[in-house]
């Protein structure tokens, strides 16, 4: 360990240090067995993958017992000043206590992350330049804000590694919110689904990231609550909440759902082309037209309503069944409406028998209400 540190010693001294890419040190033997009380050097001596990093500013020296290849160094890697030398017994007293945060010239984000003083690695453990992403929200389904998959609207920012002036250009399905020149841009997906590009121009160097932007493509209903009715009446309906709107991986929290005016299909027996009731729309009265927002959970703010009430039961009731095979738009923030991915539809669909007991499915969920019971009883996990 004193071989090691005395090394990287050396290296201080080298001019131009803080305006080159600082070394990294790599390691295969075991640190000896020695304590100094704050770090457990024989704790440290069982791990293989161990690496002593110098970092540009101010110079501290990480030795971190995790991989951190492709990665950002994280907070509980152990942190000495490198300008301090070992005692006589190979002891660091230069240890700076805490976690990487704890570090002047900087702020951290939630996992201890240094992004401004500490160099990122790439997949051969070599210090790397280059540019990294950040979205402004996790997705549901993947709490990796460095992905580069985006929902439509959102907001993502991409920043130089290491923090330098850069100039920026971009490409596709996204759009500049300030300048184009400095450390960082940041960039909000378009209401289209497709790809996007940006590059960084620094340090004699130009680097590329690639983005998919992604559109809603169904809904998935988790649970259901009835509707009640008076006895006696033929209706039926339940209150589905919550919905999902996939896919889960990317955030669709600065878009609203709207479900589109659809004819009847599928009409049988009293509500068929000989039928004594004509099957009624899917329009403004049942639900659509109506925006509703989508959480950053990527579930509806609101219930989805799935019901219809027809006329008091009497002994000539025939059966009879009817579809609405809902269409399904979305939109950014106050933007234009826009399909679903692949013209997703959302199927409501209503029978009753002849005895006037009703059902309706809807996303995967189901209510039931014969007419002689006040509530409809749903099918599912009621949230």
């Amino acid at each position: 360990m004193k071989q090691i540190l005395s090394i990287l010693a050396a290296l201080q001294c080298i001019s131009g240090l803080m305006a080159a890419d600082p070394p990294v040190v790599e390691r295969s033997k075991a640190v000896g067995p020695k304590s100094n009380g704050s770090v457990d050097y024989n704790t440290l001596a069982f791990h293989a993958h161990m690496r002593l990093v110098v970092t540009a500013k101010p110079t501290y020296v990480i030795l971190t017992s995790k991989p951190v290849m492709g990665g950002w160094i994280k907070a509980a890697d152990h942190v000495f000043n490198a300008e301090a030398e070992p005692d006589a017994n190979g002891q660091h007293s230069g240890r700076v206590d805490g976690t990487i945060r704890s570090l002047g010239g900087g702020s951290g984000d939630a996992t201890g992350e240094k992004k401004d003083d500490i160099w990122y690695l790439d997949t051969k453990g070599k210090l790397a330049k280059g540019i990294r992403s950040e979205t402004e929200w996790p997705a549901p389904a993947n709490a990796d804000r460095t992905r580069s998959s985006i929902g439509v609207g959102e907001v993502f920012t991409v920043f130089t590694v290491p923090l330098t002036n850069a100039a920026w250009t971009v490409s596709g399905q996204v759009t500049p919110t300030g300048g184009q020149s400095g450390k960082s841009i940041t960039l909000t997906a378009t209401d289209t689904a497709g790809t996007a590009t940006v590059t960084a121009s620094f340090g004699g160097g130009t680097y590329t990231k690639e983005f998919k932007i992604v559109a809603p493509a169904s809904e998935k209903a988790l649970g259901a609550t009835g509707r009640s009715y008076a006895i006696g009446l033929i209706a039926v309906g339940m209150d589905i909440k919550p919905v999902e709107i996939h896919p889960m991986d990317v955030n669709f929290g600065h878009t609203w759902i709207q479900e589109s005016v659809v004819g009847a299909s599928a009409t049988s027996g009293c509500f068929g082309a000989s039928g004594d009731f004509a099957a009624p729309s899917h329009d403004a009265g049942a639900g659509a037209l109506k925006p509703i927002k989508v959480s950053t959970s990527n579930t509806l703010d609101e219930p989805d309503a799935a019901y219809l009430e027809v006329e008091p039961y009497t002994p000539a009731w025939k059966a009879g069944g009817f579809t609405w095979a809902i269409p399904l738009t979305y939109r950014v923030n106050v933007g234009a409406w826009i399909p679903f991915a692949g013209n997703a539809t959302a199927n409501q669909v209503f029978n009753f028998d002849a005895a006037g007991t009703g059902t309706v499915t809807k996303s995967g969920q189901q209510a039931t209400r014969p007419v002689g019971q006040a509530a409809s009883s749903t099918s599912g996990t009621t949230p």
